[in-house]
């Protein structure tokens, strides 16, 4: 056997134990009432606030940069940092929205 064939061989294994024996002792009581669950759900409630915590303030300091850069810009210049700017209010309203669609799925799950 060659060596890429071993080590395929032995991850195998070692995936197929921890499959075997995970599910045994994390899901005993069901996934709901799971450790890795309960975690998982609080960290992407907490995801999905600071996203949207950090994006406002974040968003604008960027844009107020982009303003000023613009305007102490010559004219070839002036373009870029036009679109500079509608990039970085697009991409603002993005995080906030993702925040919001974020914090409302994992609201389902409580």
């Amino acid at each position: 056997m060659d060596k890429d064939k071993q080590k395929i061989l032995i991850n195998t294994i070692i995936l197929t134990m921890i499959f075997v024996a995970i599910p045994s002792f994390i899901f005993a009581n069901g996934i709901e009432s799971s450790t890795i669950f309960t975690g998982l759900k609080k960290l992407i409630e907490d995801l999905g606030k600071a996203l949207i915590v950090i994006a406002i303030p974040v968003g604008t300091v960027i844009t107020a940069y982009c303003f000023i850069r613009r305007a102490a810009a010559d004219e070839m210049d002036h373009k870029k940092w036009s679109n500079r700017i509608t990039t970085t209010i697009v991409s603002t309203i993005g995080a906030i929205l993702s925040g919001v669609i974020i914090t409302l799925v994992s609201g389902y799950f409580k």
